[in-house]
C-alpha cells in the first residue's frame, strides 16, 4: 500500500483507511506493506541517477515498506483517527470464498465494490518477511 501525503485525490489506498474509520476494520490472516510515497520517488531518483548504462544484469528493485499484520493496523489506523474501530475476524478463506462471489455478482449486476478474489488473495496471503 504506497501512501502519501496531500494527494490531490482519494487514492484507493486513503480510501480504504477511511473505510476502516467508518465502517467496520476486517481481521484476518496475513497483513500489508506500507511504503511512503515519498520513499519510493527518493528511490526512483537514486535509479536515475546511477552509473548503470552499460549494466546488463537487469537487476530489480523492491520497495516495500513495513508489513503489519491486519490486528496490527487496527491499532495503528484506530489511534491516528482517535476511535476505537469496529473489528470483524474473518478467516482468509472466507475472505477469498466472498472475492470469488463478488466477482461473479459483478458480471450480473454494475456493483462498484473493492471486493475481489484477486483483492481478497492480496489481504489474506501476502507473507511477513522473515528478518
Amino acid at each position: 500500500m504506497v501512501l502519501a501525503p496531500y494527494e490531490p485525490k482519494l487514492a484507493e489506498s486513503n480510501s480504504a483507511i477511511i473505510k476502516f474509520i467508518t465502517s467496520i476494520m476486517p481481521i484476518t490472516s496475513s497483513g500489508v506493506q506500507f511504503v511512503d510515497a515519498r520513499d519510493v520517488v527518493i528511490a526512483h531518483r537514486l535509479l536515475l541517477e546511477a552509473d548503470i548504462a552499460d549494466d546488463k544484469t537487469c537487476e530489480r528493485y523492491i520497495i516495500g515498506g513495513h508489513f503489519y499484520n491486519w490486528a496490527e493496523i487496527a491499532d495503528l489506523v484506530g489511534l491516528v483517527a482517535v476511535k476505537t474501530l469496529l473489528k470483524i475476524l474473518i478467516l482468509g478463506n472466507v475472505c477469498r470464498a466472498l472475492g470469488v462471489a463478488f466477482d461473479l455478482c459483478r458480471k450480473l449486476f454494475p456493483i462498484k465494490h473493492p471486493i475481489s478474489a484477486e483483492a481478497m488473495n492480496i489481504v489474506s496471503y501476502l507473507p511477513a518477511l522473515k528478518k
